[in-house]
């Protein structure tokens, strides 16, 4: 009887543990707001190829060295059309690696209700023996 309460309490956590997650979707879904739009990114990189200063760059757009560095190594010799495609693929691939987070929830909380009713339905089997009623070890 002890192992079917334990095995509800952790059905019951996980169950908290989903809910809280299903509270902060649309949260999880939404991608960091980036400060600069895919044209702004290009133009930026041309300038840099122009021979431009990198913090005169950076302070123009309102950037930081590191960032414009990081942008530089992910989307250097791209064209404004390519990187808007490269950004939504982005933000789809976020949003289904945070659907399979769910869904991963999701059945960890199946398998522990499946192993909790299996176990309660082993323990509640009997039978009967010339009239009486024995438990099955």
């Amino acid at each position: 009887m002890q192992t079917v309460c334990n095995s509800m309490w952790k059905i019951a956590q996980h169950l908290h543990a989903f809910c809280t997650n299903l509270a902060e979707l649309p949260r999880l879904n939404a991608m960091k707001n980036t400060s600069l739009s895919a044209e702004e990114i290009v133009l930026a990189l041309q300038q840099r190829e122009a021979g431009e200063p990198v913090e005169q760059i950076c302070a123009r757009f309102g950037i930081s060295v590191a960032t414009f560095y990081n942008m530089r190594k992910r989307y250097s010799g791209l064209s404004v059309s390519v990187l808007k495609q490269v950004r939504e693929l982005e933000i789809e691939k976020l949003k289904l690696s945070k659907t399979i987070e769910v869904l991963k929830q999701d059945q960890v909380i199946l398998q522990e209700i499946l192993d909790v009713h299996i176990a309660s339905s082993d323990q509640n089997r009997s039978c009967s023996f010339s009239g009486q009623l024995v438990q099955q070890a």
